[in-house]
């Protein structure tokens, strides 16, 4: 998407991810020593650099379609030899066939036209026996109360003016458990917990992060489903204007299905 190489967005992407986090709670149990791991969808490398000390001796490869991510991810890992990035494409990942004890794709496959390829790709290099961990998101953007017509009726426009252009999906979550299952999978398991939940104000670090976000998404829609920079202004300060209120609620859902290459 045209906005995935704007250098922000690696900066927000970095302060956004607890790293350690994501690694403890999701893939810790997974992880042993001499592992081959992929990373789908990358970004600046936080996590891929995070798995690589949890284990020693274990690679990850860390692959993204953005090369201004790849270069990001090389700089974080520039004393890490066991973070090895490259860039390539979710839908014609550039390894062999059972390449792979754990495959992990964090907040990749909304952003794919073909979800079911691609999930289809990362079960093709992950071993047999080994483990694939899919992780997105259900609901970005979409749920508030009390709710605003404006909010709303826009971002249900700018939803689907995403999906029509990029195959944007924001209810992309709820479909991993249907792709493992059609895509030899078995043992799968789905986890779900609330994402991006802010009732009441929202403080200030994450303040400046939607500040960010929604600049960042608004400086390619406008001239297409935004009119002028008036329009989207006024769109950036309605949306940051209901996270400061003391009486809202936004949130997204997070779904982690994990299941295991027959």
């Amino acid at each position: 998407m045209y906005f995935m190489d704007d250098p922000l967005e690696n900066w927000r992407l970095t302060e956004k991810t607890n790293a350690s986090d994501v690694v403890n709670r999701y893939l810790k149990c997974f992880l042993s020593h001499h592992q081959n791991i992929l990373d789908v969808g990358c970004g600046p490398g936080v996590i891929s650099a995070k798995i690589s000390t949890s284990c020693s001796s274990t690679k990850v490869f860390a692959i993204d379609n953005s090369f201004s991510k790849i270069e990001e991810t090389i700089k974080n890992n520039k004393k890490n030899d066991n973070v090895l990035p490259c860039t390539a494409d979710v839908l014609s990942i550039p390894f062999k066939d059972n390449s792979f004890d754990i495959v992990f794709a964090r907040f990749v496959l909304e952003y794919i036209k073909y979800p079911q390829k691609a999930v289809s790709e990362i079960v093709r290099v992950c071993k047999p026996g080994g483990r694939i961990i899919l992780q997105d998101l259900d609901g970005q953007l979409s749920w508030h109360f009390p709710e605003d017509h404006v909010i709303k009726d826009n971002v249900e426009k700018i939803l689907s003016f995403l999906k029509k252009e990029n195959g944007f999906d924001a209810f992309i979550g709820r479909k991993l458990y249907s792709f493992l299952y059609n895509s030899n999978v078995v043992d799968i398991d789905v986890d779900i917990n609330g994402y991006n939940v802010f009732f009441g104000s929202i403080d200030e670090k994450n303040y400046k992060l939607w500040e960010i976000k929604l600049e960042i998404a608004m400086n390619g829609l406008v001239g297409n489903v935004i009119k002028d920079r008036k329009e989207a202004d006024m769109l950036i300060n309605k949306y940051l204007e209901h996270l400061l209120k003391k009486d809202t609620l936004t949130y997204s859902i997070l779904f982690s299905v994990t299941g295991i290459k027959k």
